[in-house]
């Protein structure tokens, strides 16, 4: 495994025109987790990039499904010049953010693109972020993307703009539209990030990445949708809100300590984090009602 602390590309020499190009080799890295319905569709969208990726690291975090029978079908149908770019790696149920730091240091690329396993990516995603990373010499790019439902695409995900995303982290608490498909950095950066933090699960691994990268790195954003995001029974009802709430509580404190934030902020942070969770339990109480109603509704139009 490489250390992280080199921002040297990797060279390439032309045996044609005896010139010397630096090239950004990029490694996605897909944590995988009982996703037999959409596996085969998220390798596909990573094999039809434009910009091919020098290795697709999948790890697979002790599915339970036929996830791993997809995988190897999926790579008995590879050419053998595609097999060589994709790589396995397995732990043993500890999380997203466990399996992105193994697939992290695994990854021999001067760039890194993550994609969960059920998620799509548009085929100009790579070739477009690497393209803003050369041309503005940043440390990472990000992108919104779509979100999809039952095979319909859905509204976008949220406008990203990276000057408010800033004052954000400060003033409020819990905005994170940066999801893990849009995003890709430079390796040797997350020097200065960390890895993900295993203590935390759900979507506020996310949010204290994506906090520690805002906060250390520059970037730049994409406008332009690069990825679909998918909403499925397994990623949306599935989540536990307890857990969620208990754990965005320890991101909080973590970036209250990181910031050094006064006690009235604290507590200011910590007011919005309550509300925001009273306010998601009247709309799922509400949604709740709505879907008793039109049950109802359709049982009495049946008889």
């Amino acid at each position: 495994m490489e250390s992280m602390s080199s921002c040297r590309p990797n060279i390439l020499v032309s045996t044609y025109e005896k010139v010397w190009m630096f090239i950004l080799k990029v490694s996605v890295v897909v944590p995988l987790f009982n996703c037999e319905r959409f596996l085969t569709d998220c390798l596909e969208s990573i094999f039809n990039q434009t910009y091919t990726p020098s290795e697709i690291i999948v790890i697979d975090d002790g599915s339970t499904d036929a996830s791993l029978s997809v995988l190897d079908a999926f790579k008995s149908a590879l050419p053998s010049r595609n097999l060589e770019l994709l790589k396995v790696f397995h732990t043993h149920n500890l999380g997203a953010a466990s399996a992105r730091n193994r697939g992290i240091l695994e990854a021999k690329g001067d760039l890194i693109a993550f994609v969960d396993a059920d998620d799509i990516w548009s085929t100009n995603k790579l070739s477009l972020q690497v393209a803003e990373i050369e041309l503005r010499g940043v440390d990472f790019v990000c992108a919104p993307g779509l979100y999809l439902r039952n095979g319909t695409v859905e509204e976008a995900t949220p406008r990203i703009n990276l000057t408010n995303l800033k004052k954000s982290f400060v003033t409020s608490f819990g905005i994170n539209p940066i999801l893990p498909s849009g995003l890709i950095i430079k390796k040797c950066a997350m020097a200065k990030t960390g890895l993900f933090d295993t203590a935390l699960k759900g979507p506020s691994e996310d949010y204290d990445f994506n906090r520690r990268v805002i906060r250390e790195l520059s970037g730049a954003v994409i406008t332009q949708p690069l990825f679909y995001y998918r909403i499925h029974d397994s990623n949306v009802s599935g989540r536990n809100v307890g857990k969620i709430k208990r754990d965005y509580r320890l991101a909080l404190t973590k970036q209250c300590a990181d910031d050094r934030t006064s006690t009235f902020r604290r507590a200011y942070l910590k007011f919005q984090l309550e509300l925001r969770f009273f306010k998601r339990g009247i709309r799922e109480k509400i949604n709740t009602l709505n879907s008793i109603k039109l049950s109802a509704k359709t049982k009495k139009h049946n008889f």
